[in-house]
């Protein structure tokens, strides 16, 4: 009677602490909107904490899997000067979440791209990098 007794109450604090869990976890606007601040500053660090361990980067020229794969992606592309990035456009619904963007707004050789993310569990599962032309000329 009393293992059993004791059994329920573990069970229990698990589910409970299970459900603070969730209740924590930042929605899919908060982590696009978290890594797009990171990756506007160039702070890999930052914008690798997105990440599940085992996720996927998708970019026109390639495609990288796990946390180590994405940080070696993000120094590659930060590394050097320049680089401005402008986010146009927030959105989630669900699961999904995406940003249009402009890189180096405004200056020649400027480009848009979106991103598109599958989060779960408050962290970044697939992105997907779509790159454009120049910005269209108002």
């Amino acid at each position: 009677m009393i293992r059993t007794s004791l059994t329920a109450l573990a069970f229990a604090a698990l589910a409970a602490s299970a459900a603070s869990a969730q209740a924590a976890e930042a929605t899919p606007d908060q982590v696009v909107a978290h890594h797009i601040q990171a990756a506007s500053a160039k702070d890999v660090e930052a914008a690798v904490s997105d990440y599940a361990d085992d996720a996927v980067v998708l970019t026109p020229t390639s495609t990288v899997q796990g946390k180590a794969a994405i940080r070696s992606l993000f120094q590659g592309m930060w590394s050097g000067p320049g680089g401005a990035f402008d986010s146009k456009q927030l959105a989630a619904v669900g699961d999904v979440g995406s940003t249009q963007w402009v890189m180096n707004p405004g200056k020649p050789g400027s480009v848009t791209g979106k991103d598109v993310f599958i989060v779960r569990h408050g962290k970044i599962m697939v992105q997907t990098v779509f790159i454009g032309g120049p910005p269209a000329q108002p």
